[in-house]
């Protein structure tokens, strides 16, 4: 009689559970619509070096030859100067 009454509590609780669940917790996941808005200074050739770069440290990570670290190093410095650059003649000609 004792695992009969405690097996009636436990389902009214799992069904008080649930029925809270279904009340409260929501059932999607909300998503933005808003577009991340890229910086006013950067333009296609530092998106371009940007993505070199990425590839470059990909293939790096893969590899883990130090050939592949040289061209990683080039193609951050080239990324790096192409952000100066694009970032002083944005705020020179705004």
């Amino acid at each position: 009689m004792a695992a009969e009454q405690v097996n009636t509590y436990w389902n009214n609780f799992e069904e008080k559970l649930k029925e809270a669940r279904d009340k409260f917790v929501p059932s999607y996941k909300i998503r933005s619509t808003r577009k991340k808005a890229t910086p006013m200074w950067m333009n296609s050739d530092l998106q371009k070096a940007v993505k070199m770069k990425q590839e470059e440290y990909s293939r790096f990570e893969k590899s883990g030859k130090p050939e592949d670290y040289t061209k990683y190093k080039l193609a951050r410095n080239k990324t790096k100067s192409e952000l100066r650059r694009s970032i002083r003649q944005y705020e020179v000609f705004g």
